[in-house]
């Protein structure tokens, strides 16, 4: 478990806890891509589900969610693919949380 004050932390900074904790897995143990791959999808799936239930309440927050459920898929497109100079040109200009 990690503790509230660590994931409040992550957020203030703008970074999602969930796609750190995938990031740095990817980065220091070189975790299987079809892992990284699956979990990105599940992250994605999480993301579409919250965005179309908030969709009449909170279009805007919706909206940010159904985003983020876009980008995970072309994160996990980008690591099935193996376009590994996409993520390091990401990752230079300080992308890829």
């Amino acid at each position: 478990m990690i503790s509230k004050k660590i994931i409040e932390e992550i957020k203030k900074r703008g970074l999602d806890p969930e796609d750190l904790i995938i990031e740095a897995l990817r980065k220091t143990i070189k975790l299987d891509p079809d892992i990284i791959v699956e979990a990105r999808l599940e992250l994605a799936e999480k993301y579409l589900i919250d965005g179309k239930s908030m969709l009449e309440k909170d279009p805007i927050k919706s909206s940010e969610k159904l985003y983020k459920a876009a980008e995970e898929c072309v994160k996990a497109l980008t690591v099935y693919f193996s376009l590994t100079d996409i993520l390091s040109k990401v990752e230079e200009k300080g992308g890829g949380q």
